[in-house]
């Protein structure tokens, strides 16, 4: 799945145009991470921007990702991409934050994101 089609996918089922622009970020922040760490900028992208696409239509966390896995599945998205949005709910450990300033984090210097959780959200859940 190419981005332009990722992107009409999260249009189609996303109408909160909040929850768009979360997507975006997360997106943008996993390109970033991928880039740093020498990774597929694309496949990372990819992950970060599906990962909420069916949040409206399975709003529950009994729902929400795995049963939005078949709709990708249906539109041909690779089973590693789909494996990186199931991986984003299951809990792991978040980075150390440390207060830098009022209202901002520090993420420890050896953080690194993994695609397949994921790991941009909790750096765009404020957008």
């Amino acid at each position: 799945m190419t981005r332009d089609e990722a992107l009409s996918l999260v249009h189609e089922y996303i109408k909160n145009e909040s929850l768009v622009r979360h997507m975006l970020c997360v997106e943008a922040a996993m390109r970033f991470y991928a880039e740093k760490f020498g990774e597929d900028a694309e496949k990372w992208g990819l992950v970060g921007l599906l990962h909420d696409f069916d949040w409206e239509i399975h709003p529950t966390l009994e729902q929400h990702p795995q049963d939005g896995a078949p709709i990708l599945r249906q539109r041909g998205v690779d089973e590693e991409t789909i494996r990186g949005r199931l991986e984003s709910r299951r809990p792991y450990r978040r980075p150390a934050r440390k207060p830098h300033g009022e209202g901002a984090v520090r993420l420890r210097r050896n953080y690194r994101p993994d695609h397949r959780r994921g790991a941009g959200a909790p750096l765009a859940l404020t957008v």
